[in-house]
């Protein structure tokens, strides 16, 4: 049975993904120091990967906000028509 301490709370609140890398560390602890450090090495390399990807995304949803109100923008314009002597 696993007691989960009041101080560990935050590590569970990125959800499913958290609970899996617990898990996997736990499962390769128990196997050898080896696995442990390849399972730890892993996770780093997969939560960095998440980071990045949500960087990505967010990003991306900006430029698209941009590009709309350019858009926007762009259909009250008028061409300047006017010539100078």
């Amino acid at each position: 049975m696993y007691i989960l301490r009041d101080e560990n709370v935050y590590l569970f609140l990125e959800g499913e993904p958290a609970l899996d890398y617990r898990r996997r560390l736990i499962s390769a602890k128990l196997s050898s120091e080896a696995d442990y450090k390849k399972e730890l090495e892993l996770v780093r390399l997969h939560k960095q990967q998440r980071v990045e990807k949500q960087k990505r995304e967010e990003e991306t949803k900006k430029l698209k906000e941009q590009a709309k109100y350019d858009i926007m923008e762009r259909k009250h314009m008028k061409a300047d028509t006017t010539k100078s002597n």
